[in-house]
């Protein structure tokens, strides 16, 4: 999943980053995607 590629890596860059709302948004919402993707596999 090229989507799931991206969010995983803009996310470990972004921990090294000063968390800004803006950031700390991209990141909630990567890891939001991630729980959705898990519950439709299950």
């Amino acid at each position: 999943n090229i989507i799931g590629e991206i969010l995983e890596r803009e996310t470990r860059q972004k921990v090294i980053i000063p968390p800004t709302p803006q950031l700390i948004g991209a990141i909630g919402a990567a890891l939001f995607a991630q729980e959705i993707k898990k519950n439709i596999n299950k």
